[in-house]
């Protein structure tokens, strides 16, 4: 899309462009059950799917593919950029990755990117430093943070293996 005719500047016009283009972002194949109907598995995917249906309810059953840019854990973002959205310079993201506190994914080439994940760690380690732990501090919340989120998913993972299988009754 080119801005051309201005329709990136305008607002109306970009509306009508996405309107008109949203089938483009899409791939047309059938859904898995999982997602054909309300419910479906959770994550970006799922989502998309919704945001698909109400869209368009014509594209009910069209499976949706995430773009990698879609995913939390996909890095993508440059060093810059990364340190742009924490609030950071850039030489604090390599300090953070040499304390270990860190650790971006790496293009084929070396070059650091940084996921959402990355950027979320980011702003909860520079508020962790704000509140006064050493760097061994800093790491020993995170750790524990971790941990606390690993306890939580096993426990839902084990209350829903635990849950009858609702069916019609047979």
């Amino acid at each position: 899309m080119s801005d051309a005719h201005g329709v990136l500047s305008n607002p109306a016009r970009r509306a009508a462009w996405d309107h008109e283009h949203h089938h483009d972002l899409l791939v047309r194949r059938p859904a898995p059950p999982a997602l054909a109907g309300n419910g479906g598995a959770a994550g970006t995917d799922d989502a998309l799917a919704r945001l698909a249906r109400l869209a368009c309810p014509a594209m009910a059953g069209v499976a949706v593919v995430a773009p990698p840019w879609a995913d939390p854990a996909q890095g993508v973002y440059s060093i810059s950029v990364a340190a742009e959205l924490a609030g950071l310079h850039p030489q604090a993201l390599r300090i953070r990755e040499r304390d270990g506190l860190l650790e971006p994914a790496r293009s084929v080439g070396g070059t650091r990117r940084y996921s959402q994940h990355d950027i979320t760690r980011l702003l909860e380690i520079t508020s962790l430093a704000g509140d006064g732990p050493n760097l061994a501090g800093i790491r020993r919340v995170l750790a524990l943070q971790e941990e606390a989120r690993r306890l939580h998913a096993e426990i839902n993972r084990l209350k829903a293996a635990r849950r009858p299988a609702v069916g019609p009754p047979g």
